[in-house]
Formats: C-alpha cells, structure tokens, sequence
C-alpha cells in the first residue's frame, strides 16, 4: 500500500477550504464542471445504491428507467469486478458469480444489479 503524503492532502484541504469561503447563488442552467475524484466517487456510491440497486428498482423506489437515455451519450458505466481496476469480490452474498454488466450504455440505462 502506498504511503499517504498528509502534508499534500492538508495543503489541498486547506486550499479547498479558502476556495470556497465567499460563495455565490448561480441562476438554474447548464454549466461545465470538473469533478475531483473524491466527488466522482460520492456519485459513483449513491447511483449504485439508490438507483442500480435491483430491489430498490423492483419495488418502485429508483430513478432507473431500462431502456431510456437517462445519461449524457459519453457516459457508460459497466460493474465488472474482474476488472483490475475495482474493488469487490467475486460473487454475491447468495454465492452467484459475477459477471461484467453494462448498467449504463452511452447514456441509455439498461441494468440494474
């Protein structure tokens, strides 16, 4: 495991901090932003609770439509857990393996899991 540099992580926290003490309101629209990856992955956790989440999607409760363009077209996103890149096991609490699932396809929503 890599070492933490705190003293990097402090001196952006505190950047971070400085930034954004004199807010504004901004009228509703379109704006362009750059996500930090902390932020990504905040909404990376909560798509994959409340919205991909196949019980919440069976009972009602999540924003997913199959089959619609619910996403920018740039957007996919897959569960695949033997991507080296992710962590996770292998299989689900009944045991079933998993297997990579397109949730997300240039914006269209297709499964939830």
């Amino acid at each position: 495991m890599e070492e933490l540099d705190a003293a990097s992580i402090g001196e952006l926290a505190a950047q971070r901090a400085r930034d954004s003490r004199e807010t504004y309101d901004v009228k509703p629209g379109e704006y362009e932003v750059v996500l930090s990856p902390e932020c990504v992955g905040t909404i990376g956790v909560f798509l994959a609770a409340y919205g991909f989440n196949g019980k919440s999607f069976l009972e009602g409760q999540s924003f997913a439509e199959l089959g619609s363009q619910q996403f920018d077209e740039q957007i996919t996103l897959i569960d695949d857990v033997t991507d080296p890149r992710a962590m996770g096991v292998g299989f689900d609490a009944e045991g079933t393996p998993h297997r990579r699932l397109a949730l997300i396809e240039s914006g269209v929503t297709k499964n939830v899991v």
